[in-house]
């Protein structure tokens, strides 16, 4: 069987919905609990998971969170040892400090009813059980480890920005997960 890395996506969350994959999610309401249906918009580099920051939130070296979802969509691969990393050569900006931290809920079924991150009132709350932060890094051994993610199953993922209070046009980053595979 050969596996096709369109088989793993990013998912916002839904923290109104009551099981996973069941309503959809919105930019900067990505405030854990469940999986949306919403996948990020990969095409689009900026506003995809964050709205800009204002002048007033960068003076204040502001800090939020959005969590997402890694889904492995495979029926029958397991992403074996999956791995969220920020590659070094992938922030655009220095406008904006990026970290990544994994949920400390287990991977589970994307349709569960069991909540499948924790949850935050606001983007500006941090996400308890998250005790690891990872910025971004030169290799793969920087990142933050999401354990092994069966097939039609998701793993929960936070991402923390961190304004630096300098002025920038854009700022973002790409998110990698690298795994292995069994069938």
């Amino acid at each position: 069987m050969t596996f096709s890395t369109a088989s793993v996506q990013y998912l916002l969350a839904a923290p109104n919905a009551v099981a996973g994959y069941a309503l959809p999610g919105t930019v900067y309401n990505s405030n854990g609990l469940f999986c949306s249906t919403t996948q990020v918009d990969l095409s689009v580099t900026k506003n995809n998971v964050f709205p800009d920051t204002t002048g007033p939130q960068n003076a204040q070296h502001q800090v939020d969170y959005q969590c997402l979802f890694v889904y492995n969509s495979d029926t029958v691969t397991t992403l074996t040892a999956a791995t969220a990393w920020i590659p070094t050569g992938s922030v655009v900006s220095n406008a904006i400090t990026w970290a990544i931290g994994a949920d400390p809920t287990p991977p589970s079924g994307y349709t569960s009813s069991t909540p499948q991150a924790v949850s935050v009132s606001s983007p500006y709350i941090a996400p308890a059980g998250v005790s690891t932060w990872a910025g971004p890094s030169a290799s793969l051994s920087g990142g933050v480890v999401l354990g092994d993610i069966l097939p039609r199953q998701v793993a929960a993922l936070w991402v923390r920005r961190t304004a630096t209070g300098t002025p920038a046009s854009s700022a973002s980053f790409i998110l990698y997960t690298s795994f292995g595979t069994n069938s």
